[in-house]
């Protein structure tokens, strides 16, 4: 027996208010019911041999199944497979919609009873595995000693345990028709009647089929999205009814390939044994069949009760998801009956007459006020009724519904707690029962089972039942693809992804944007100072959208901020100075090595020799420079050295001569390149000297200041001023007449042998509090440049002077007076140092002289007598540190902020040293990579080819730094690569493709050559009319050929006979002019390096020291590295894809581009994700690019339309939010902002929280298949522990250890990517080897083009620092960083 009820328990019954369901009708139809046939078969004279043969009577109401129809003894439904839709990051109105379609749908069934379900169909790990092994074509084979394939999907599987990938179904039966006394009696005698009357028995039968097709067209629609289920779906639903609460089984029973017919159907009533004990709160559920034979669960059956307070949408989820939370499945029973509006009508009259009725007699019969409840009862019915009569009538019609929750557990204290669990769950707006009948109520979720119990009806609209949403889903992602982690939503859920099912499943693009801010891979301490325009602010106060100050000095805007990070190693870099910053491992610096400079010192003497063989004037083109007068066309390089001021950069020109082109050195100014504090350490020294070097911070760019006493004037007063009154002892003429120049009035007191200030200057002094206490306000401090330079001129005309060799030195006994001086130096871009020097004097506390010094060629001074010291020809070396030791330390909280200038470089700590600013595309690169990819990576900066020494990936992998490598590595003709016949084999006509394809290749290089050389000419030259003509026609002339390089398009312009030739020589000799910078365009004679071919599965494109344009700065302001910088970005992506052309069509390709802000600043940069997006379903290439601003991919044309998929990380700037969801599809000022800026958040206050967050990395992810959630990146399995170390800048977690304390004025943190903390004084030794004029430490130093450099520092100094400066506890040097 299928199920049987013990105890208090009644029978099942026909509920009142129900109607009543006929049987379905015989015959063949579209319907799938019976034939007429059939049915006299049945009900005719049995044969002699069937007499012994038992009638068979389900033990369910279920009768047949054909198709998607089930019959019962009464009724016929049709079930239909709701399709999943997404509730997340969509507007209150799109989830209006959303709700009010469905609501319509309901509205169109009235008079009709459905039968909502809701189960889940588990997918258990072991499927995903099978399903990941089987998609990984090719997979990289195992190295010895490394991770296998087998033991990583172990890894894998392992990590899933405990999560669910459960599929959730819903399902909806709607009645077909309800059928009268007289429609049964046609069924009972329609074998007589087909003989008779066939059309009677027909017409019956057609009116059936259109009204299914109705119920079709209904339920298909937008909204509900429902489709007629299939045979193993409606087989699924009816095993997880009839066997509620029990495991999936493992192996359902074949599905029938016509219908089920009632013996069928014990199929699913044996596989189950359903009862109740007396009294009891669960319903016991025994398997008795396969897999589940033996396995015993308790089903607690509850109900939904009253509901108060629901929102149409609900903020968060629908309320039926809510369970959904759960960690264990809830399965869902909802039977609704849609009203038809003449019902609900003459209801509401008759509710209304009630009360009525009731006031006429509290009013009329006893003179008293009728009760507040009457009144609420009128409204309510009045309200119901202005619904039904006003606006869209359809949505007010009104249901009646009874919904029904399951929840099961091996024992029934387990089924129990899940049910509280959900109980408190729903409160308080939601009421949840635990009827007493709960097996006629687990009954209830069979398919084709009658209601129970009217008991806990629910009355209401439509729209109320369809703001249940059932569908609802947090699904995102595939089952078959890399695991990234899982949804962080209500519902957590494991989320795989398939890079390339795009391409081969649906027909798509391959292109998918990654978007985020900072990581956490660069840091400071949270009581470093940071400079800002209006003063100073610390690391843990900072927030987004404040205001600090860039390595150019210019104010730059805060768009991103992390929380408080923990645990990463650190070190103390100590500079030549005697500056400390503490940085971690993995920080990135931009340094100039001794290899650097020697090059230089090379490139100097061959520039020497060759000005030295110069004629003057200059040769007729094309003829020998040497004087011979013989034509030549051999070229040598002479590069001139210009902007020596602050060695930003080196023009170039060329003469002619016999000598061979390679005998002046290609690489004479080398770039300078990122090194981590690790990279440092281990190339500290260069022989017995130091190698590396950071620059000194330029001026503060600042406006001009309100100042209530002109700046010069108050510099003299600070150096020879009465302290307690306006009054000045400085006797030199020159000084006097300055300040009179400025207005003020020098009054001699012969008395006072002083010279008084009259006016207001004493009131002045006073209000800023001055008089008594000299000091720099903070206003002089932060005014403009001009402004500064005054102050500082009054100072030094007073108490400076300037050293034999050049050195500014300013004497004070006022340390206080003595520390805002160096800050000001500091401001002004000077490598200011601080030491003391006892002297004699009338106390103790004015025995110590404070010194500042530093040097410089500018004119600091404004007397002559002064000015005549300076040396005119300062070192250039002076505007640069030396690093002496990097020394390893304890690790203390830092915290890091991001900038919106181009280098997101700013400034920290007091002396202001500049600094330099990927864990899921590494990732997904190398779990790709293990399932059979082929991967290459442009990464600019170069973190990303620590992934080629991982021992499994290391013999398949090779990284290449395109700046150091073989010339004509980017020669735009090789970059674009050549198509290949064997490619089009598949075309109809392979051939004429292949030439097409070949065709296209080649005007592609034209177009690239054209756009490299256009963009490296400068901008005044390129925008010229005849400039594109001349280039165009000699990049004709060369053609597209893949032999040919960039210098044969100089030659071709040289030749250029037009009207326009004069014009063409003039650009001819622009390039050849940087011809030299573009060694990687144009390859050395005789040498291809595409000539070796390797088979690598992973390559990685780095270009370290790569010198690019401020995002904000036009075309017409980049100077000649920039320009150079962005044309080689681009042709290194071009690069990219020479890879995917290469391999064959069929095989998994993958391209990553970093920093890709550069396709939208180049036309070729647009053809190229033109080309990406037209050829990766084509060549099935996953094409991934990052940057860490969305608008860099919104500025180019369609870039949204062409998108897959899309990763959001964390941004904190308000218009990248906005940004962001444009490129998600998501909409803008719904409120989904937040979500994004909170994106891996801890709940609470965290700015100065020093617990570390270990919580993954979280992203927002559309899938591409309109799938959109917040899922968390997890690679934390042990198995990828490795990985981690060599993705993320995060360290892995160590021993958790109290942080060091953080009370003294030493007591600093940092990590990498930003700057030095702040260090109150530096004093010591005038004499010491750090001193300025040493001379020593900088024997080959000169200037250098300064890209980015990464620093950073924290915590207390090692004591070996304070003891060598003598600061008496407080930190060694002070210099400020620019930090990223």
């Amino acid at each position: 027996m299928f199920g049987r009820g013990r105890g208090r328990e009644r029978d099942s019954h026909q509920v009142s208010g129900q109607p009543h369901r006929g049987a379905a009708q015989q015959g063949a139809s579209k319907a799938g019911m019976f034939q007429a046939k059939n049915a006299g078969k049945r009900t005719g004279r049995r044969l002699p041999d069937e007499q012994s043969i038992p009638s068979y009577t389900p033990s369910i109401a279920a009768r047949s199944i054909d198709g998607h129809l089930l019959r019962t003894g009464q009724d016929v439904f049709a079930w239909y497979r709701l399709s999943a839709q997404r509730w997340s990051f969509r507007s209150d109105s799109q989830r209006q919609n959303l709700i009010a379609a469905i609501a319509g749908q309901y509205a169109e069934l009235q008079g009709r009873w459905m039968h909502l379900r809701v189960t889940n169909r588990p997918y258990p790990i072991r499927m995903w595995a099978e399903a990941h092994v089987h998609n990984a074509r090719n997979r990289l084979p195992d190295v010895p000693e490394a991770l296998s394939f087998d033991d990583y999907m172990i890894g894998e599987q392992q990590q899933l345990m405990g999560r669910s990938m459960a599929e959730k179904e819903v399902y909806l039966g709607v009645q077909v028709q309800t059928r009268n006394v007289m429609d049964r009696a046609v069924e009972r005698a329609a074998p007589l009647l087909r003989r008779v009357f066939p059309e009677a028995v027909d017409a019956e039968l057609v009116a059936l089929d259109s009204e299914i097709e109705h119920l079709d067209q209904v339920i298909g629609s937008a909204g509900l999205d429902g489709r007629p289920v299939t045979a193993e779906e409606i087989s699924w639903l009816m095993h997880r009814s009839c066997s509620l609460g029990l495991p999936a089984p493992r192996n359902l029973p074949a599905v029938p390939g016509a219908e089920w017919e009632p013996e069928d159907l014990a199929s699913f009533t044996d596989a189950a044994d359903m009862h109740q004990e007396p009294y009891a709160p669960t319903t016991t559920v025994r398997g008795r069949t396969g897999s589940n034979a033996g396995v015993t669960r308790h089903v607690a059956v509850l109900t939904v009760g009253q509901t108060h307070g629901l929102q149409i949408p609900e903020v968060d989820d629908p309320w039926m998801q809510h369970s959904d939370r759960l960690p264990a499945p809830v399965e869902w029973s909802a039977r609704i009956y849609v009203r038809r509006p003449e019902d609900v009508g003459g209801e509401l009259q008759r509710q209304m007459n009630k009360v009525r009725s009731q006031v006429r007699h509290y009013t009329e019969e006893h003179g008293l006020e009728p009760p507040t409840s009457l009144e609420r009862q009128a409204g309510r019915v009045l309200e119901i009724d202005d619904e039904m009569t006003s606006g869209f009538t359809a949505l007010a019609t009104r249901v009646r519904s009874w919904w029904r929750m399951a929840v099961s557990g091996p024992t029934e204290r387990d089924a129990l707690r899940l049910a509280q669990q959900i109980l408190d769950l729903y409160k308080p707006k939601v009421a949840i029962e635990h009827p007493e009948a709960q097996y006629s109520m687990a009954r209830e979720f069979i398919p084709g089972e009658s209601l129970a119990s009217a008991a806990y009806l629910r009355r209401g609209s439509v729209v109320w039942a369809a703001s249940a949403v059932p569908q609802a889903t947090a699904e995102v992602g595939d089952r078959r693809g890399i695991l990234l982690g899982e949804t962080c939503t209500a519902t957590r859920r494991p989320v795989a992804w398939d890079p390339w099912m795009a391409q081969e499943v649906r027909d798509a693009s391959g292109l998918t944007a990654m978007v985020a801010g900072l990581g956490g891979g660069k840091a400071l301490a949270l009581d470093t100072p940071l400079p800002t325009p209006s003063g100073w602010t610390t690391m843990g106060e900072v927030e987004v959208g404040d205001q600090l100050l860039g390595m150019d000095g210019k104010p730059t805007r805060v768009t991103a901020a992390t929380d408080v990070l923990l645990d990463r190693p650190c070190y103390d870099v100590v500079f030549s100075d005697g500056s400390v910053i503490r940085a971690d491992a993995q920080h990135q610096w931009l340094t100039r090595t001794r290899k650097d400079w020697k090059a230089r010192n090379r490139l100097e003497e061959r520039v020497r020799r060759a000005d030295a063989v110069m004629p003057s004037p200059e040769p007729p083109p094309g003829r020998c420079a040497c004087g011979c007068g013989q034509p030549t066309t051999r070229w040598t390089y002479r590069r001139t050295p210009d902007a020596r001021s602050d060695g930003a950069f080196y023009c170039s020109r060329f003469v002619r001569g016999h000598q061979r082109r390679g005998e002046v050195s290609l690489v004479a100014n080398q770039l300078p390149a990122v090194h981590t504090t690790a990279e440092i350490a281990e190339s500290l020294k260069s022989g017995r000297q130091n190698n590396h070097a950071v620059p000194v911070a330029s001026a503060f760019d600042l406006p001009e200041a309100e100042l209530p006493i002109e700046p010069y004037l108050l510099g003299v007063w600070l150096g020879d001023g009465i302290s307690c009154r306006a009054a000045i002892t400085a006797f030199d003429r020159e000084i006097i007449d300055e300040i009179e120049a400025t207005g003020q009035e020098c009054r001699y007191r012969p008395s006072q042998q002083d010279f008084s200030l009259p006016g207001t200057v004493q009131q002045n002094l006073r209000r800023m509090g001055l008089l008594g206490d000299k000091h720099i306000p903070a206003g002089y401090l932060r005014a403009s440049e001009r402004q500064r330079r005054a102050l500082l001129a009054g100072l030094l005309d007073t108490d400076g002077h300037c050293k034999p060799t050049g050195g500014i030195e300013l004497s004070v006994t006022n340390q206080r007076l003595a520390r805002d001086v160096r800050e000001l130096a500091l401001g002004l871009g000077y490598q200011a140092r601080l030491r003391t020097k006892q002297v004699k004097g009338r106390h103790p506390h004015t025995s110590t002289a404070y010194i500042i010094s530093f040097t410089t060629s500018d004119k600091v001074f404004r007397i002559t007598r002064k000015l005549a010291l300076l040396n005119p020809s300062i070192r250039d070396t002076n505007r640069y540190r030396y690093i002496t030791d990097v020394v390893p330390v304890e690790s203390v909280p830092v915290r890091c902020v991001q900038v919106d200038n181009a280098d997101h470089t700013y400034l920290a700590g007091e002396t202001c040293i500049p600094t330099h600013n990927s864990f899921l595309g590494g990732g997904v690169v190398y779990k790709t990579l293990r399932s059979g990819a082929h991967w290459t990576l442009l990464d600019p900066s170069g973190p990303l080819a620590e992934l080629c020494q991982l021992p499994e990936l290391r013999p398949y992998a090779r990284p290449i730094n395109l700046l150091n490598a073989q010339p004509g590595i980017l020669n735009p003709y090789r970059v674009v690569a050549e198509p290949q016949l064997e490619h089009f084999l598949d075309e109809d006509d392979p051939e004429r493709a292949w030439r097409r394809e070949r065709a296209l290749a080649a005007a592609t290089r034209r177009r690239l050559v054209l756009d490299v050389l256009s963009g490296l000419l400068p901008y005044e030259v390129a925008r010229m009319p005849q400039t594109r003509i001349v280039l165009l026609r000699a990049v004709r002339a060369v053609g597209g050929r893949t032999d040919a390089h960039p210098g044969l398009v100089f030659e071709a312009l040289r030749r250029d006979a037009s009207e326009h030739h004069e014009h063409a020589i003039v650009v001819a000799d622009f390039l050849d002019e940087m011809r030299e910078r573009m060694s990687l365009l144009i390859p050395e004679a005789d040498a291809d390096p595409y000539s070796q071919t390797r088979e690598d599965r992973l390559t990685v494109l780095s270009m370290a020291g790569l010198t690019l344009p401020k995002d904000d700065v036009g075309r017409e302001h980049w100077t000649d590295s920039e320009a150079l910088g962005v044309q080689l970005l681009n042709l290194a992506a071009w690069l990219t894809q020479r890879s995917v052309y290469e391999r064959p069509k069929d095989e998994r390709k993958g391209v990553w581009i970093d920093e890709a802000f550069f396709l939208s600043e180049v036309p070729t940069g647009r053809v190229l994700m033109n080309r990406f997006a037209r050829d990766s379903r084509k060549w099935n290439v996953r094409v991934l690019l990052s940057s860490q601003i969305p608008a860099d991919f919104l500025r180019i044309e369609g870039f949204v339309s062409l998108l897959d998929s899309v990763f959001v990380g964390r941004l904190d700037d308000e218009q990248a939010q906005s940004d962001a969801l444009r490129l998600l599809k998501v909409p803008v000022e719904a409120g989904y902002e937040q979500v994004i800026a909170g994106l891996g958040r801890r709940p609470g206050p965290s700015r100065n929280n020093t617990e570390r967050d270990r919580s993954p990395r979280q992203f927002i992810f559309g899938d591409g298949a309109s799938g959109v959630e917040r899922i968390r990146i997890d690679f934390d399995g042990p198995h990828l522990e490795h990985l981690r170390g060599a993705l993320d800048t995060t360290p892995a977690t160590r021993e958790e250890s109290p942080a060091p304390g953080t009370n003294g004025p030493g007591d600093r943190t940092a990590n990498s990517d930003a700057a030095a903390a702040p260090i109150p004084e530096m004093l010591g030794d005038p004499n010491e080897p750090g001193d300025l004029d040493g001379g020593d430490e900088y024997g080959e130093f000169d200037e250098w083009e300064l890209e980015r450099a990464g620093v950073g520092r924290s915590e207390q100094q090692d004591s070996r620092y304070e003891d060598a400066a003598g600061n008496n506890g407080h930190r060694a040097g002070d210099d400020a960083q620019g930090a990223r």
